[in-house]
């Protein structure tokens, strides 16, 4: 047993010298380096979504009575003003009901006023009896007889005031038959669907049918965008932020929008490629500001929605931030003070607890400011990310001067590494100008 422990003994030294000597020859290798520097800037924020543009107003007029189209008034892309007839259906049928409906509520108004005249000579009949009664000169049974025909009157009135108000009814029902043979523009618009040709026959929605959708008419001086706003970015859109709109149909141009509605349920869809994952879109409402004849529904469009504005803080470039664990720092330290490891400094580290095994891969963000030829490990704390830069917090000043890639490099690059400037042509031409 003894024999075992001083094998794995002996195994853990070497491994640490050979950690030890490679972090020494990576320490004396001098890595090519692009550099920027700490700037205070604003930095802005924003969710990209693509999206399908509709009018903001739109009425889809579908058959509530069946009928055949006897009068069609308009054509697919018609301007048409508020109130205008498009389109009559077949109304002789209803008509004809409307009428029948009318004289029976003449007749039942007849009646009723039969009943009241009737009523109000039951009640003169029952007063006059009432009179004599208290002098004594109408008999019990007599006076119970006008009191019965009075009640009978009564009743007889009021069931012909509710046959009138059913033949009302009657009516009315009849007389919105007919409105409904006409359709008419809600508002000025534009007829953008029309689905239907004159002499078709039209019919009603059932359960399990949908009915006939007659046309549409959009106001299309009002657009919006309809765009899918993935779950992980929803979260910092709200209503009224303003956004830059870039329709596929006129590539070269933005137009200006504005956040009117954030959508509360998810809208699950398969990714593109076949992973068998769901992609869970929420959808925002994006209503142009500017008014563009060229915009018509159905195009495709992309919105940038600007959520978050921090106005002159300290900001680096994205990629200068980097993550490493606490351990990887500890020992680029412990490397600084050229402390090289001994067998029981290693064998401690086999036996450390738990508790010091999660310090130790503790996640720190910072960046790599560079002096002298020397890149340090600065802590910071990140704060929102716009296009190409990140804010920062932390112990960092305007100018300091920071590692910025290549990516290769700042992947592997450790606390106290020397590094240089990259040649102008390996550090590419899409950095600023410091």
């Amino acid at each position: 047993m003894k024999k075992k422990w001083i094998i794995v003994g002996v195994v853990v030294v070497l491994v640490a010298i050979f950690g030890f000597s490679s972090l020494k020859r990576q320490q004396g290798k001098v890595a090519a380096v692009e550099l920027s520097k700490v700037r205070r800037e604003d930095v802005v924020s924003h969710v990209k979504a693509p999206g399908k543009i509709e009018p903001f107003t739109l009425v889809k007029m579908s058959a509530t009575v069946p009928g055949k189209i006897v009068y069609l008034a308009v054509k697919e892309g018609q301007r048409v003003r508020r109130d205008e007839v498009l389109l009559r259906l077949d109304d002789i049928q209803y008509q004809a009901d409307l009428k029948r409906a009318v004289a029976a509520l003449s007749q039942a108004e007849s009646r009723a006023r039969q009943a009241k005249y009737n009523l109000d000579r039951a009640q003169q009949t029952l007063e006059r009896n009432r009179a004599l009664a208290q002098r004594n000169l109408v008999a019990p049974d007599q006076m119970e007889q006008v009191e019965t025909a009075y009640n009978v009157a009564r009743s007889e009135y009021q069931a012909a005031q509710d046959a009138v108000n059913e033949a009302r009814a009657a009516r009315a029902t009849s007389q919105d038959y007919v409105d409904k043979t006409v359709f008419r523009a809600p508002f000025n618009g534009v007829v953008s669907q029309l689905n239907v040709e004159a002499g078709e026959n039209v019919i009603t929605g059932t359960m399990n049918n949908p009915g006939t959708q007659i046309l549409a008419v959009a106001d299309t001086t009002r657009m919006i965008v309809r765009a899918q706003v993935d779950e992980t970015d929803v979260v910092d859109v709200k209503v009224g932020e303003q956004v830059k709109i870039k329709v596929d149909a006129i590539p070269d141009s933005v137009f200006r929008g504005q956040v009117i509605e954030v959508g509360n349920t998810a809208k699950t869809s398969s990714g593109v490629i076949s992973t068998g994952e769901e992609q869970n879109n929420y959808e925002v409402k994006v209503v142009f500001l500017d008014h563009v004849a060229a915009i018509k529904p159905g195009m495709t469009a992309d919105v940038d929605i600007q959520t978050n504005l921090h106005p002159k803080v300290l900001s680096v470039p994205i990629q200068s931030v980097v993550v490493r664990t606490q351990g990887e720092l500890d020992q680029d330290k412990a490397s600084h003070q050229k402390k090289k490891p001994s067998g029981q400094d290693a064998m401690a580290a086999e036996n450390e607890d738990e508790a010091a095994r999660k310090a130790k891969e503790k996640e720190v963000s910072g960046v790599f400011v560079v002096k002298k030829g020397v890149a340090s490990f600065q802590p910071v704390k990140p704060g929102i990310s716009g296009d190409v830069n990140t804010e920062v917090a932390g112990s960092l000043a305007v100018g300091d001067e920071i590692v910025s890639g290549p990516y290769k490099e700042l992947r592997s690059l450790r606390d106290g590494a020397k590094v240089k400037r990259a040649p102008a042509k390996a550090a590419g031409s899409g950095e600023k100008k410091d």
